[in-house]
């Protein structure tokens, strides 16, 4: 019985960012990933060339969206060389 309920109560606490993930998804959002501890509260969304968009949708829907950008000076390790 525990276990059935701790299922439930997850499934139904996510039902929220599930919604949020999807509509970053049909703003044009590449993918995504529901993060944190439990499996939900947090959530990335990959939209390069959407993600004002994104974040726009992400926010319609209660969200709080953060736009982050990876580092391309000098010391990056995210830099691309030939």
């Amino acid at each position: 019985m525990a276990s059935w309920l701790h299922f439930l109560m997850r499934m139904i606490d996510r039902l929220p960012i599930d919604r949020v993930l999807e509509t970053a998804l049909n703003a044009g959002a590449l993918g995504g990933k529901i993060n944190g501890s439990g499996g939900g509260d947090c959530m990335f969304a990959y939209a390069p060339g959407h993600a004002g968009a994104g974040a726009e949708a992400i926010e319609r829907q209660g969200g709080a969206a953060y736009i982050i950008r990876a580092d391309e000076g000098p010391g990056s390790k995210n830099r691309i060389t030939d």
